[in-house]
């Protein structure tokens, strides 16, 4: 079936069919009469009356590239708007308006430049928060899109996409990071179990150990991804007050509660091998792309690896992702049986440089459930949204499932990456540094110390 067609605007019709009356009523007795009933509109339209008439209007996207690292971006960074909007044709369809996407490798570029778009996708918070407080070009977000985020979004993503209090965007994507991939294959060849608590998964890592296997494999090659780990640490062994007083500096970075959830990790972490299997020497883990990590599940030679629902394109092709393929992943448990769960999550964000009519209702539009579901049911996209109203069978992927099943669990207490909350001093550069010290024998406070030194005072 092809995309519906507009129906032509009665107005323009009236007007043709009067000035044909007039015509003929000139030359004969009996002038033609004008339409007396409006064509019925189209159906398949019908949920986007709402936005009106945009025909003659065209709305500009800038969008960041797709990743092409090798590093821990290439697994774990933004969507691509301009493939999600291109999956959902109808809007343009219906409301006669032209959606223009730009792909470029920084939003904030073309605005320093006087060359901002009417909307750009952003992929963190802390480049929608650089956005807003270095320039008077950012739109606060319109009425529709507060009310759809109110009503759609998670707390931790109406936090996430606002600043000083004032709401600037909503979420286009989302990604949970608190999973773990293994091979089902493997587990149950060897008789393991998914652990339903913190300390029934360090016990199937010991397990692990003791039968000769790898229990984890890792790689954080910029700090990126050992950053998140510790985050879920922290969020899942601390609790969620102390994470949000931590990203906001109420304590310091090198807390005690802090201190402690590394050394919490730290018996996990030294029971790792370098990815590609070497010598037992943790410090490996610092020289392994993050792309890379957890391909050694496919073969055995390693478990267990830490990564977001993203990590599932970083798979060989032909790897089966199902809960009985080659991989899958399950959620990090939480502490304890009675503990509720947490989840680390991320996700961009759709920010507007103009106020136009057709501007605010695309805007309006990319934070409905209806634009999440059409995107969800397209095959091979790999992505997720953080809409509590798109219902999770409509994802194709089991993996998109799983990670819209934590989205929306009401019990689990989702809280956005920290450190993209942090000033970038600290959370893209001293804290992934001193993390990684610290995987290489530097003791958890000293390393620390470190990142909080560099919080600006």
């Amino acid at each position: 079936m092809g995309l519906p067609r507009r129906r032509s605007r009665t107005r323009p019709v009236l007007g043709v069919a009067t000035a044909l009356a007039i015509a003929v009523g000139g030359c004969a007795a009996t002038p033609v009469p004008a339409p007396t009933s409006t064509p019925e509109p189209d159906p398949a339209c019908a949920a986007f009356q709402r936005y009106g008439d945009l025909a003659g209007t065209t709305v500009t996207i800038a969008t960041v590239l797709p990743p092409t690292s090798g590093t821990d971006a290439g697994a774990d960074s933004g969507t691509d708007i301009g493939a999600p909007i291109g999956a959902d044709p109808r809007f343009a369809a219906c409301t006669g308006a032209r959606i223009e996407v730009r792909r470029v490798d920084s939003v904030g570029r073309l605005v320093a430049a006087g060359q901002p778009p009417d909307l750009g996708y952003v992929p963190g918070a802390a480049e929608l928060e650089e956005l807003v407080r270095s320039t008077t070009a950012v739109k606060p977000a319109p009425p529709q899109v507060a009310a759809n985020t109110a009503e759609f979004y998670a707390e931790t993503y109406r936090v996430a996409g606002s600043v000083d209090g004032t709401l600037y965007a909503a979420p286009l994507d989302a990604q949970v990071k608190s999973l773990v991939w293994y091979s089902p294959r493997e587990f149950a060849a060897r008789g393991y179990r998914i652990p339903s608590t913190s300390d029934e998964l360090v016990a199937l890592s010991e397990r692990i150990a003791a039968d000769g296997g790898t229990p984890w494999c890792a790689a954080a090659a910029d700090g990126a991804t050992l950053v998140d780990t510790v985050e879920d640490t922290v969020l899942r062994t601390a609790g969620p007050e102390v994470f949000d007083a931590w990203v906001r500096h109420e304590i310091p970075v090198d807390a005690p509660q802090i201190v402690a959830a590394l050394d919490d990790l730290a018996g996990i972490v030294r029971l790792r091998v370098p990815a590609d299997g070497g010598t037992g020497d943790p410090t490996g883990v610092a020289g392994t792309p993050g792309r890379a990590g957890g391909l050694p599940i496919r073969t055995g030679g390693c478990f267990l690896h830490r990564q977001s629902d993203r990590y599932a394109a970083a798979w060989p092709t032909g790897t089966v992702i199902a809960e009985d393929g080659d991989v899958f992943a399950f959620r990090l448990p939480p502490a304890g049986p009675d503990t509720p769960p947490t989840a680390l999550v991320g996700g961009g964000f759709v920010v507007a440089f103009s106020d136009r009519r057709e501007v605010v209702a695309v805007q309006a539009y990319l934070s409905t459930p209806d634009w999440a579901a059409a995107v969800a049911q397209q095959p091979g996209r790999g992505w997720t949204s953080a809409n509590t109203g798109l219902d999770p069978s409509a994802a194709r992927g089991p993996i998109e499932r799983l990670a819209l099943g934590v989205l929306q669990d009401p019990r689990t207490a989702l809280r956005y990456d920290g450190s993209d909350r942090m000033p970038a001093a600290v959370g893209s550069g001293a804290l992934p540094q001193a993390l990684l010290a610290w995987v290489s024998g530097t003791p958890a406070a000293d390393a620390l110390a470190g990142a909080e030194a560099a919080w600006p005072r």
